[in-house]
């Protein structure tokens, strides 16, 4: 006879994720120098490839781009304050990384908290979430609005254009504005 299978509740996830719920920060420190180091390796690599040819010194920065994304998900887990067992740990890596990513850490930490709050809660859209209508609001839209929103939620604009806003015009909108604000 066919045994069925038990149904997987939360509780019997447990035991296999409590040895991942604290930061260990030997492990911790491996990540941001395997992360950091090769950063800076290719960063130093990249300004010496411009005096033998401009298409090395961009593949080198192809590469170094990959290690900016991990430097920013190691400052997304410092803002969750998983990634060190001490606040101020999590903190003084966020900043430092933000510098180095061009993402203003405290900023981004208190919008990406709020998002975390809201998130799937369409009263509440609109801070650090992916646009989404309801189907009513789609069928009241215009045909205008209704294109805007499928040109929107293209997975070329979601995955390319998308994080070059955020990243390169979002931000650093946010960055020069703060800096002006200073008295």
């Amino acid at each position: 006879m066919d045994k069925q299978a038990q149904p997987v509740t939360p509780k019997d996830w447990i035991p296999l994720i409590k040895p991942y719920a604290k930061p260990n920060t030997l492990r911790s420190l491996r990540q941001v120098a395997t992360t950091l180091l090769p950063l800076l390796a290719l960063f130093y690599l990249a300004h010496l490839a411009l005096a033998v040819s401009p298409f090395l010194t961009l593949a080198l920065d192809l590469v170094a781009a990959l290690f900016l994304v991990r430097l920013f998900i190691l400052q997304h887990d410092a803002g969750h304050g998983s990634f060190f067992p001490k606040k101020w740990m999590n903190d003084t890596l966020g900043f430092f990384t933000g510098v180095l990513t061009l993402v203003p850490y405290h900023h981004w930490q208190l919008s990406h908290a709020r998002h975390h709050a809201t998130s799937g809660n369409l009263d509440k859209r609109g801070v650090g979430d992916i646009y989404t209508m309801t189907l009513e609001e789609y069928l009241k839209a215009t045909p205008w609005e209704r294109l805007q929103y499928r040109l929107y939620r293209n997975p070329f604009v979601m995955f390319f254009l998308g994080p070059i806003y955020v990243f390169m015009l979002s931000y650093q909108g946010f960055t020069q504005n703060s800096f002006l604000a200073l008295p």
